[in-house]
Parts: structure tokens; sequence; C-alpha cells
């Protein structure tokens, strides 16, 4: 059972990583597709969504406490996401 809870979490950290690397991916991506002519079918790889909730604020005179969550993902944050968990689960 241990070993499963580790995968498991290790499963999670390289997913996170792979949304991560991919989103600097698709930056670069879209980058390019603006600066380099011919290289603008590559723009959709660095399509990207928000989502999350709203900031929500508390004043309690003496402090106030704001708190939010917003996600940002992109098409080729999932793409290098799914990538790394199936060569991770090939491993």
């Amino acid at each position: 059972m241990r070993k499963r809870e580790k995968s498991f979490w290790m499963a999670a950290l390289v997913g996170i990583v792979g949304l991560i690397i991919g989103f600097f991916v698709g930056e670069f991506f879209m980058y390019l597709s603006q600066n380099v002519g011919f290289l603008g079918f590559l723009r959709f790889l660095g399509f990207s969504t928000n989502f999350g909730l709203d900031t929500v604020g508390l004043n309690l005179i003496f402090a106030t406490i704001a708190l939010g969550f917003t996600i940002n993902i992109s098409v080729m944050g999932v793409l290098v996401m799914v990538l790394l968990l199936f060569l991770y689960a090939r491993r």
C-alpha cells in the first residue's frame, strides 16, 4: 500500500510539472508564431484559458484577508502533461 501512495503522488507531481513546462513551451510557440511568419501554425499550441474563483475579501477592521484561486491551462500544457504521464506510467 505504501508503494501505491508514493506512485500516485509522484504521478500528480509529474502532471503538475508537465503543465508548468508545457505552459512555458506554449508561450514560446505563441511568441514564435507572432514573430516568425512561416511558424504561424504553432499559434494554437499557445492558446490558454483561465478558470477559478474570484477573489473574496474579508475586512476585519484591523486586518484584511483576500482569497482567490485561478488556474491557467494551455493546449501545450495538457499535451506535455499527457506525454510525461504516459512516460511515467511506462517506467
